[in-house]
């Protein structure tokens, strides 16, 4: 009895050490598990620049440009704001590794979730939950 209950405890570790919690599929894919505790830098600040199409309304764009952010309905500018990455919505400081975006224009604070983050697609979800896609232009 107590080799079966040796055997089985064995078996279970080497089935639980093979496990990958790595993402697979394309490497250029940073989609990953917000709930994680990493503290590598993401690079979202630099992935993050560049031009934005809203996948639901095609007439919408945002437009990171350094620190600022602007909004853009058929071309027209219509907000600017400044942004930074935080580490989560009511962190202090800013943080160019981390995985929310904290927006501030005219006293509005606004923070989303990346959700995930690559050379094509970038998705967000607000404190309400509700979640937003773009596709780089």
């Amino acid at each position: 009895m107590r080799l079966a209950f040796w055997l089985l405890l064995v078996s279970a570790s080497f089935i639980l050490a093979c496990t990958s919690d790595e993402p697979t599929g394309d490497p250029a894919d940073t989609t990953r598990d917000t709930t994680s505790s990493s503290s590598e830098p993401t690079g979202n600040f630099d992935r993050l620049q560049g031009t934005w199409q809203d996948t639901e309304d095609t007439l919408y764009t945002w437009v990171f440009e350094d620190s600022n952010l602007t909004d853009y309905i058929e071309g027209q500018a219509v907000e600017a704001s400044d942004f930074e990455l935080v580490l989560a919505c009511d962190a202090a400081q800013p943080n160019k590794a981390g995985d929310f975006i904290r927006s501030i224009s005219e006293g509005d604070t606004l923070c989303y979730s990346i959700i995930r983050l690559n050379d094509d697609v970038l998705e967000l979800t607000d404190r309400e939950g509700e979640v937003r896609r773009f596709v780089r232009m």
